[in-house]
């Protein structure tokens, strides 16, 4: 399932300098506890669906109970400006998740994974400004955590994604 999920995230990647305007259309709760440090377990198994722009594809995301992440990976001093974790927006908390499993798993290229992350912000309410200096900071700072080498909790092992065409129609 990860081969072909992998062919099929270069396939619908996208060129650098372009972006993607993620919406999430569909989630179920997410109920998580914090463990060691900023560290969240996934108490119960969840799904949640994005769509880019164009609204031709659905991007499911599928996590099982036990997935470790370390919700939105603001270093302590900028908590402030932008939180780690919500205890009260849920849709705000799966940003982190979707990220962090996107980057652990290869299932989308880098760029496709830092829109995910602003569009899934902005639909949390986070002000533009703060959703797009997230993902600028991240494609910065994120590089070196992308890939299989630096997925150090399994996040990839305990989710998938799905890309559903959707013929055309729109999704939304």
């Amino acid at each position: 399932m990860i081969e072909t999920t992998i062919w099929a995230a270069k396939k619908f990647g996208r060129k650098r300098g372009t972006t993607m305007n993620f919406k999430i259309i569909q989630f179920d709760a997410l109920e998580s506890s914090k463990i060691k440090g900023k560290m969240r377990f996934l108490e119960r198994a969840t799904t949640c669906t994005l769509t880019p722009d164009n609204g031709r594809t659905l991007y499911k995301f599928e996590f099982s109970r036990g997935v470790v992440w370390d919700g939105a990976s603001v270093p302590l001093i900028f908590r402030w400006f932008l939180p780690n974790f919500s205890k009260t927006n849920t849709i705000y908390n799966f940003a982190g998740l979707v990220h962090d499993y996107c980057y652990g798993s290869e299932c989308v290229t880098k760029n496709v994974a830092d829109d995910m992350l602003r569009g899934i912000m902005r639909d949390s309410g986070i002000s533009r400004f703060k959703g797009s200096l997230a993902e600028f900071l991240t494609s910065i700072f994120g590089r070196k955590h992308y890939g299989y080498e630096n997925d150090r909790y399994g996040i990839r092992l305990l989710g998938r994604m799905v890309i559903i065409p959707t013929n055309g129609r729109e999704c939304a």
